[in-house]
């Protein structure tokens, strides 16, 4: 009987679990950077539309840059184009850089080891 109760129990705790992708599927839109900032680097804020990021579902980042961008920029992708990630459970990998990607109210933020002075880059759900 006991070990009848413990099953029934597993079962019912398994099939209420949140799915784990249930994060991944709401990366897979269009987001507009707000800020990057972190480190000892000045903080930079965009204004919506200044710069777009669009996470295709097949790991393909279409990137659109519509204001000019100093040299100094700490934005990771300067240029307009197409660039590969892969996407796993809260890590997200671009041009070879591992960032930790986390949402709060309806913005999506990357890190890459903010407490070593890394970047947090900041993104509003862009309107299409």
């Amino acid at each position: 009987m006991r070990t009848l109760l413990i099953l029934i129990l597993t079962v019912i705790i398994i099939a209420c679990e949140v799915p784990k992708n249930e994060n991944q599927s709401k990366i897979f839109d269009s987001w507009s950077l707000i800020s990057i900032g972190g480190g000892f680097f000045q903080p930079e804020e965009f204004n919506i539309g200044d710069i777009i990021w669009v996470f295709e579902t097949n790991e393909l980042l279409v990137v659109y840059i519509n204001i000019s961008l100093s040299n100094n920029s700490k934005v990771p992708l300067h240029n307009d184009g197409v660039y590969d990630y892969i996407l796993n459970d809260g890590s997200l990998t671009i041009k070879g850089v591992d960032y930790s990607y986390y949402f709060v109210d309806k913005l999506l933020v990357l890190t890459d080891d903010p407490a070593a002075d890394g970047p947090i880059i900041k993104f509003s759900i862009y309107p299409d």
